[in-house]
């Protein structure tokens, strides 16, 4: 199912032999698993509640965790915060919490209690891939503060600046940032301008870009400009099963995406509201 190099799942599968998969939905959690098997996992183990997951947690050791992010008796940002601060063997286990329609405040709040990914549901496997990936193979720096403990969030930089600062503001970061974002802009409207050629392809790559831009919004941006990303992911999730893309809708939100992360124009908080309650309105109006 995963076509990689065989070296590369190698290394994969020694990382993510144990696996806890927290979902309130059954069937969810074993359609993960099965797929954490093709990768490597020898026996997922399976939660539904938060307090359930930290025992398992603490008996299973597992070495990646997916939580779902809320659920009857489950939260996802509540299990991330506490196996983070806890002293479980597991506390430093790369956490990957899911959504299928999270709000901009969740998405910032998964990131502040420690989660190395954010997984919009619904996945393909190349998305999960790539999360895996990115947290087995791309190791961050760890960090212990007052207010913070998890890994580095800022990915772009981590393990390559060189200097006594490694801040937001630092303008080496700033541009490494701008870049990532630059690159997975052109990379996204060179497949949006392929899409009446060859629809699937095309369709296949934005998806692929957005996870990209999803990922640097994450761990670097705020809560509004990950947001806008969401939605476009949720939209072009959508357009798969419609067979359609909305081209239209597309641009929307990338106007939105690129007003929201414009260091020369910063929009209000109240602009920033209609920016997105927008492009909600676009994605449902298409979904009707």
């Amino acid at each position: 199912m995963f076509n990689a190099d065989p070296r590369m799942l190698a290394r994969i599968g020694r990382q993510i032999e144990r696996v806890l998969v927290v979902d309130a939905s059954v069937a969810s959690a074993r359609l993960l698993g099965e797929l954490m098997k093709e990768m490597g996992a020898r026996q997922p183990v399976y939660a539904t509640q938060t307090e359930r997951a930290l025992d398992i947690a603490a008996e299973f050791d597992p070495q990646i965790v997916f939580t779902d992010l809320a659920g009857p008796d489950l939260d996802g940002v509540e299990l991330t915060h506490r196996l983070r601060r806890g002293a479980l063997n597991a506390r430093k286990a790369p956490v990957v919490v899911m959504a299928a329609q999270p709000r901009e405040g969740a998405i910032k709040a998964a990131r502040d209690a420690g989660a190395h990914e954010f997984l919009v549901k619904p996945f393909t496997a190349g998305h999960l891939f790539k999360r895996v990936e990115n947290v087995t193979l791309k190791p961050r720096q760890w960090i212990e503060a007052k207010m913070y403990v998890g890994p580095d969030r800022r990915r772009f930089n981590s393990g390559e600046f060189v200097g006594s600062k490694k801040r937001r503001s630092d303008s080496a970061e700033t541009q490494r940032l701008a870049g990532a974002f630059a690159a997975a802009e052109t990379n996204f409207r060179q497949q949006l301008d392929l899409y009446e050629l060859r629809p699937k392809q095309a369709l296949k790559g934005m998806l692929e870009q957005a996870v990209d831009l999803q990922a640097t919004a994450f761990h670097h941006a705020d809560p509004d400009l990950a947001a806008a990303i969401t939605s476009l992911l949720g939209y072009l999730a959508l357009s798969v099963e419609r067979g359609e893309v909305i081209r239209s809708v597309v641009e929307q939100h990338m106007a939105a995406i690129r007003a929201l992360r414009d260091p020369d124009n910063k929009l209000d908080s109240p602009t920033r509201a209609r920016l997105l309650l927008k492009l909600s309105g676009a994605s449902a109006s298409q979904a009707a």
